[in-house]
């Protein structure tokens, strides 16, 4: 249940053990990755915003946080820098529409975990943190590579972030927009 906090709207889900903060404006992206970790086993929160994530991971003190790389006005620095002052050891993953080698090298650098690219699946998200931190036991036996109906999804939900919008991504496909809202409305298949 989305509530109305500070400006923003919040989505909490009780953690108990392995905790996931994402964070993100979008809520349909967020909504889709907080379903994907709690069907691997994580409990996730989500947040809109950078005030809300951080008094949510004050109170939760997630494992990974999983933030986008803008909000508005504000970036995923006004995010990493309060959270490592107050304390909060989490593994920091940015996912972004639109990277850049330039903003890769400096997250790198900062303690940034992993740079991903929009669409990416929570599997990918974790398996990109524990390569990072070296620790590759529980993906020992998981293939690297995902359906085919799955890479078709992901590269359709790709082609409308990157179009802007359902008719510009239809045109780009060619296929016609209704199509493309049937494809769109699916659940995403399994890896």
């Amino acid at each position: 249940m989305w509530e109305r906090g500070g400006g923003c709207y919040l989505l909490e889900v009780n953690v108990v053990t392995r905790g996931v903060l994402i964070v993100d404006s979008q809520y349909a992206f967020a909504s889709q990755l907080r379903t994907g970790f709690t069907q691997l086993g994580y409990h996730a929160s989500v947040a809109e915003c950078v005030e809300d994530a951080l008094l949510l991971a004050k109170e939760i003190h997630p494992e990974l946080v999983v933030s986008e790389q803008r909000f508005g006005a504000k970036n995923w620095l006004d995010l990493l820098t309060p959270l490592k002052a107050a304390g909060i050891n989490a593994r920091f993953a940015i996912v972004t529409a639109s990277g850049s080698i330039t903003n890769a090298v400096m997250a790198t650098r900062l303690g940034v975990a992993a740079y991903l690219a929009k669409p990416v699946s929570p599997r990918n998200i974790i398996d990109a943190v524990m390569l990072a931190s070296e620790d590759l036991s529980h993906c020992a036996n998981q293939p690297t590579y995902c359906s085919l109906e799955r890479a078709k999804w992901e590269y359709i939900n790709m082609m409308v972030t990157t179009a802007g919008s359902i008719a510009e991504a239809a045109r780009r496909l060619r296929v016609e927009r209704r199509s493309l809202r049937r494809m769109l409305a699916k659940y995403p298949p399994a890896e």
